[in-house]
């Protein structure tokens, strides 16, 4: 079936991608069902976002690159079970031994016309679906290592489509987060109201192990169209291990401040935030502000230490351009630091608190990233084995 064909790609470059974190800025695509896609999946930097820690800038680009991993993923999937034409078969179907690119078979289902009463750590209440999708490891049966609820695989609505996946569950053998199945990734993507079509994707991990080099357990990316979907507004919040940062750094005086100027002391963790803007034209320019703080005050630069303040940071396609960019310096073709709405002042701004809108989709307050690790709407819903 072609269907299968399709996701032997999709997942065979979904874990490709984890091998390259350090890749320019692209164009982050959206769900547009309407477009030819060629399954050659482009979801390999995934991981990136618990590298946060390596570097003020390093997470630009590899969050730039997880996102459009995100992106494709959720796009590639649902464009695979459009193609496949098993939604006109208007009933439930079962498919077993399906190989997906990984040395291990898997058990697919897709449940058509039911009515999933769904929450998530998204969106506030429940939403209705009309569609799952699942990937199964049958060696795994306590819970899927894919789940895709869905009402219509050609178009976007304010309902939008949400996933949970597992990286260790659909490749075992691959390492990822310490193969650690309670990892979970949800990504949710919609149309927001009121906004003439414009669309958002979050993106919200948790429970993922915490080791020498993979720092953060938990966070949350926010993108936004804006400006007539002519730019990209990235905000994320990530959770850092404090004594795991202090470990890679490995500098006592750097260490030192850590505690002395950021804010609490071990073991609380420490936050790291970035908001950029992004022309979504080539070659697109990016403009970055990012922050540390170890307390519930988002602050710029390395918790608000003016020698350590790097701000503002440009990139274009090739990745770091330079940064320590004044505001008056900022080149007037790339995203204004402070004119317009949004602007790159403006998310920042807006990062690290409470949501802003209704529905809570841009939740990235400290007491929300704090909470995600326990966050019951955050994972995957009651299923079976098929």
């Amino acid at each position: 079936m072609n269907l299968f064909k399709k996701f032997h790609y999709s997942i065979l470059i979904l874990i490709l991608l984890f091998s390259t974190l350090s890749i320019p800025i692209k164009k982050t695509p959206w769900f547009d069902i309407h477009s030819n896609f060629s399954w050659q999946l482009d979801p390999s930097r995934l991981s990136s976002k618990l590298q946060a820690g390596e570097s003020d800038w390093g997470f630009v680009r590899q969050s730039a690159s997880w996102a459009r991993g995100n992106s494709t993923f959720i796009d590639n999937v649902l464009s695979g079970i459009r193609d496949s034409n098993i939604l006109n078969q208007n009933t439930d179907q079962v498919f077993r031994n399906q190989s997906i690119g990984t040395n291990r078979t898997f058990t697919l289902r897709i449940e058509l016309n039911k009515s999933f009463s769904i929450s998530s750590g998204s969106y506030t209440g429940n939403k209705t679906f009309q569609n799952r999708f699942e990937i199964w490891d049958p060696t795994s049966p306590a819970s899927p290592a894919l789940q895709l609820y869905f009402n219509s695989a050609t178009d976007l609505d304010e309902t939008g489509a949400l996933m949970y996946y597992n990286l260790a569950k659909l490749n075992p053998n691959g390492n990822f987060f310490d193969n650690n199945t309670s990892t979970v990734v949800e990504t949710y993507v919609h149309v927001k109201p009121n906004t003439n079509g414009l669309r958002r994707q979050v993106y919200t991990w948790k429970n993922a192990p915490i080791s020498a080099t993979s720092i953060s357990d938990s966070g949350r990316v926010v993108l936004d169209e804006v400006l007539e979907k002519s730019q990209l507004c990235f905000r994320t919040v990530v959770r850092v291990n404090r004594a795991n940062l202090k470990t890679l750094i490995n500098n006592g005086t750097f260490s030192a401040l850590i505690n002395g100027s950021c804010g609490g002391a071990d073991p609380d963790p420490i936050y790291y935030t970035l908001a950029y803007m992004q022309k979504f034209s080539t070659p697109f320019l990016t403009t970055a502000k990012y922050g540390w703080t170890g307390g519930s005050t988002k602050q710029e630069g390395f918790c608000a230490l003016s020698t350590t303040n790097k701000n503002y940071g440009l990139f274009d396609n090739n990745g770091f351009v330079r940064d320590v960019v004044a505001l008056a310096d900022v080149p007037s073709d790339y995203p204004s630091p402070n004119v317009g709405s949004p602007n790159v002042d403006d998310a920042f701004n807006r990062t690290y608190t409470i949501a802003q809108e209704a529905g809570g989709s841009d939740d990235t307050s400290k007491t929300f990233i704090d909470s995600v690790n326990s966050n019951t709407n955050i994972g995957f819903k009651t299923s079976s084995l098929p």
